[in-house]
């Protein structure tokens, strides 16, 4: 019997960390090492147990997935790395081929089809999953203005559009058509997704 593909995921988002675990375990050409929640807690054990196969969001607050990934393939070259996100922004998805990725994954995708992306990669393959539209664009960060920019590292910070209006001497209308266009133009639909996106990239 062939022996079964050890895998580890790090993910801040439990109950989805948990879900991708089941997905995968309940396939029996999968083993579950670990799941981890907390970065940090990865890291430490990182050098002390390898797993075939680690699957990393690449939002993970306090340290990239991106980062994470150049730390495991330094350490297990032959280890398959697939990336995860909410966000398919082409930039981070390049970043990652980059650092040595094997694959991106979109955390929206049917299971079905996730379980077939990730024993492709397993096999030898890289799959990179990408939008067309936000391939015709991108860099589409490169399209924000200086006053979207602050207006984005506010709403990371946590402040209201009538806090940031007030910091800003704006009215409150000018600060919510700044962030209508900013989440325009980066293809985003909420302001959760556009502080994940912020955070993912150091704005």
């Amino acid at each position: 019997m062939k022996k079964p593909i050890s895998f580890t995921i790090v993910d801040d988002h439990r109950l989805f960390a948990d879900g991708l675990a089941r997905i995968l375990h309940e396939d029996g050409a999968f083993q579950l090492q670990k799941v981890h929640n907390v970065t940090q807690s990865f890291i430490d054990e990182l050098s002390q147990v390898q797993s075939d196969l680690y699957i990393i969001d690449i939002q993970l607050g306090e340290l990239s997935g991106l980062d994470i990934c150049v730390q495991i393939k330094e350490k297990y070259p032959e280890a398959k790395v697939i990336l995860i996100s909410m966000i398919q922004a082409p930039h981070l998805i390049k970043q990652g081929r980059k650092n040595g990725a094997d694959g991106f994954i979109p955390k929206t995708t049917d299971a079905s089809i996730l379980k077939e992306m990730v024993n492709r990669v397993c096999a030898g393959e890289t799959v990179f999953v990408e939008r067309d539209e936000e391939i015709s664009n991108p860099h589409s960060i490169e399209l924000l203005t200086e006053r979207e920019m602050e207006i984005i590292h506010l709403v990371k910070s946590g402040l209201t559009t009538r806090a940031i209006a007030d910091q800003l001497f704006l009215s409150e209308f000018t600060v919510e058509t700044h962030r209508k266009n900013i989440l325009k133009k980066l293809k985003l639909s909420t302001a959760n997704e556009l502080i994940a996106y912020a955070y993912a990239n150091h704005l």
